[in-house]
């Protein structure tokens, strides 16, 4: 996760964080870097911190998966991915609570950005093209739904390449992932 966006996480109304944050290590040891042990102890808890706020705002959603994330490298937190209706650019009705919390999240953490990526699957009966082009579409509408209903601006709202995917059980969708 990119630090901004664990900092926009974290921060509250007043633009403060608060952070629990425990350092161990022999301070008499020479290989021992008081700099190094506070920037790990401050992106682990960042990372946990964020994990576990988001785990708490979307509930009763079971949402968030992590990605990545060993030794200090990039954590992405993908969310569940939104559902739609095969064969069209439409949400399923289901998903209407749960894109409205994503909303709202979008809009009061405003440094936060999302990668809006659409898929289509075998159940659009489609052609390559025409399936991509769907996938596509899908993304976009994910998009202006966030844009229009909660004032996103558009520039944190990214559109990956829409992908075809050719899983007989996969679910047409638009991943979401921060």
């Amino acid at each position: 996760m990119p630090f901004e966006s664990a900092l926009a996480i974290l921060r509250d109304k007043n633009n403060d964080i608060h952070l629990d944050i425990d350092i161990t290590g022999d301070v008499n040891d020479p290989k021992f870097d008081l700099t190094d042990a506070i920037n790990q102890a401050l992106t682990g808890a960042l990372r946990r911190a964020s994990v576990s706020y988001l785990k708490f705002y979307f509930q009763p959603f079971d949402t968030l998966n992590t990605v990545a994330g060993l030794a200090g490298k990039a954590v992405r937190l993908k969310l569940d991915p939104v559902p739609f209706s095969a064969g069209t650019a439409s949400p399923t009705s289901e998903t209407q609570e749960y894109l409205m919390k994503v909303g709202k999240l979008l809009q009061e953490r405003g440094d936060l950005r999302l990668k809006l990526c659409g898929k289509a699957v075998p159940k659009d009966r489609l052609e390559e093209e025409a399936a991509r082009a769907l996938a596509a579409r899908r993304a976009e509408a994910a998009k202006d739904y966030f844009a229009g209903s909660f004032g996103v601006a558009s520039d944190r709202l990214f559109v990956c390449d829409p992908e075809v995917e050719m899983e007989p059980e996969a679910i047409p969708r638009v991943e979401l992932i921060m």
